[in-house]
């Protein structure tokens, strides 16, 4: 057929990144068989991919995964920043990284070797940077543990984690952030180190300096410059972070994540996607945020393939405009974000009869090549309909990788007919260091959350108050074993009790059941589903993202009580969007 392969073949844009197997094909073999049972008395299932490489075996610790990337890309960039949206991105190499680093490592040894009886924790709070990448980097080189920050979690957590952790030393963005926290908090911060500095830094500064050590990072850094220290490596087992995670009740929990945890993620992550994800010649956007595991996981996924790191310049409002200068070849990006970018593509194509009747008919068109093991190449609809929004992500991008949230299939199957099947969604959580399974590539079902990864277990249990039987009923609770499961929460023994069990398994909350390909499929969560009165179980969580997918609507919320035969839904309408409709 004119402007198709005959045959399965790689993305033009994935070619000219990556260096594709010429006998081998963009899809993955595994299609149709995404897990195996592990254990049939439990229905246990694990990967059923069969590997048989062994360079990632070295790897150990989140110092390692910097030195590979150090190793495969020494003079070439690593990290990428500007001031302003007028000029171009300014890199750093991976050489360069590494000194500072060093320099940065050396001070924190220098520095917390005056609070002896504190905790080798260090806490980071702002948006991402690369001041934030050498701080965390350094904390992993030389035995410390990273406390990400942030504001959304709300004042009563952050006064909670300031003092569960006692934290001595945090390096802020900015002095604002500094300021914010010593005028709301009771703290016992010794040291903070301003990332970005301004006129409110010299405020900071002329307030604060006599009961605080202040430093504008440059100066800390040259602390260690003048003293520099070799690297601490640290062991497989212990913290490179606590994260802070709301939950749906009470305090927020810090979960405990080990270097191995996170390099079981990672390692797993390349596995599962059969080491398409990144490569040299990768260019990673970061802008979402380090305090999340999703970014942690995706960025030093990067690190490890030795690829480029960008960060956004400001607001995410801008991230288009980023995207352009950037040319991104690896985006990750949560649901919501992919739903912005669909309502602008919608809103810009118009309600004209003929143009939505061609672009109903390109986007029909394109999953159905892709659903039948082909991938297309640009013609004039495809080119029409789906290059403009290509370009206005740079142009480049040769992997979509979402997570965080359910994705609606509506916006999955858009972004994969847009992108020529260049777009995975991950499941997992902040307790099992971010990822638990993954799309594989030419997957076409809609709702699944994809194969289990790589060295875990997966099981679905029991759920008696619901008169859930996994093996009779193919649902249950997604309980998980492995490396990458965390060890519990921070000074936190009850809730930990709650999350893992006798056996070892880590229970999620989330209801789950099997395709008859061994993929995952989510339900909805335990504590969200209710009975309708009719005894029907409904699940809250899908609903509103099929709803969430309409333009009218800014905010869902559905319910239900066991007295009535039916749900209701609590709707904010975006009244701008209607005002057009109208």
């Amino acid at each position: 057929m004119f402007g198709f392969y005959e045959k399965p073949n790689y993305p033009d844009v994935y070619m000219k990144i990556h260096e594709p197997n010429p006998n081998g094909s963009f899809f993955s073999s595994y299609l149709n068989q995404q897990s195996v049972i592990a254990d049939p008395k439990t229905g246990a299932r694990q990967s059923s991919m069969v590997l048989t490489n062994n360079e990632y075996s070295e790897v150990k610790t989140m110092m390692d995964v910097f030195h590979r990337g150090l190793s495969l890309s020494r003079s070439r960039k690593c990290l990428g920043s500007r001031y302003t949206t007028n000029e171009p991105y300014s890199w750093i190499t991976y050489q360069e990284v590494d000194e500072k680093i060093q320099a940065f490592g050396s001070a924190l040894v220098g520095i917390m070797n005056k609070y002896p009886e504190s905790e080798r924790f260090v806490g980071v709070y702002g948006r991402n940077s690369p001041q934030w990448f050498i701080t965390q980097y350094a904390c992993f080189c030389y035995s410390y543990t990273v406390v990400p920050l942030y504001a959304t979690l709300g004042d009563p957590a952050m006064q909670h984690i300031l003092k569960q952790t006692g934290l001595v030393i945090l390096m802020c963005h900015s002095a604002d952030l500094a300021i914010k926290i010593l005028e709301n908090f009771n703290s016992s911060l010794k040291v903070i180190i301003i990332a970005v500095q301004d006129q409110i830094f010299e405020d900071l500064k002329a307030q604060y300096s006599s009961s605080v050590n202040i430093y504008s990072f440059d100066e800390f850094s040259d602390l260690g410059r003048s003293d520099l220290k070799p690297k601490i490596p640290p062991a497989e087992d212990d913290l490179c972070l606590i994260c802070y995670t709301s939950g749906s009740t009470g305090l927020a929990k810090g979960v405990m994540i080990s270097h191995e945890n996170l390099v079981d993620t990672i390692c797993s992550t390349m596995e599962s996607t059969e080491a398409k994800l990144y490569c040299r010649n990768s260019v990673h956007i970061s802008y979402l945020p380090f305090a999340h595991v999703m970014e942690q996981v995706t960025s030093a996924a990067a690190v490890f393939c030795g690829a480029q790191i960008g960060f956004l310049t400001g607001a995410i409002t801008g991230l288009l405009d980023d995207a352009e200068a950037l040319k991104p070849t690896v985006l990750p990006a949560v649901p919501r974000v992919l739903s912005r970018i669909y309502e602008r593509y919608q809103n810009a194509l118009g309600n004209s009869f003929l143009k939505r009747y061609l672009y109903e008919y390109t986007l029909k068109r394109n999953l159905k090549i892709l659903n039948s093991g082909k991938i297309n190449r640009d013609d004039i609809l495809d080119t029409l309909f789906f290059k403009k929004l290509r370009q206005a992500l740079g142009g480049r991008v040769c992997m979509i990788v979402t997570g965080g949230a359910p994705i609606s299939p509506e916006l999955f199957n858009f972004f994969r007919a847009a992108f020529k099947g260049l777009i995975v969604a991950g499941y997992g959580s902040t307790e099992v260091s971010g990822v638990t399974s993954v799309t594989v590539l030419g997957e076409s079902h809609e709702g699944t959350v994809g194969a289990i990864t790589s060295r875990i277990e997966v099981k679905l249990a029991d759920v008696v108050d619901m008169d859930i039987v996994a093996l009779r009923d193919n649902r249950g609770e997604i309980c998980i074993k492995g490396k990458r499961c965390t060890k519990g929460y921070f000074q936190d023994p009850e809730s930990t009790a709650q999350i893992i069990d006798a056996d070892g398994w880590l229970h999620t909350g989330d209801i789950g059941e099997w395709t008859s390909e061994g993929a995952l499929k989510i339900v909805d969560r335990v504590k969200s589903m209710f009975k309708l009165a009719q005894g029907e179980y409904v699940a809250p969580e899908k609903i509103e993202v099929i709803y969430q997918t309409c333009q009218l609507i800014d905010q869902v919320f559905v319910d239900g009580k066991p007295e009535q035969n039916f749900p209701v839904a609590v709707v904010t309408p975006n009244f701008m969007m209607g005002k057009y409709s109208i």
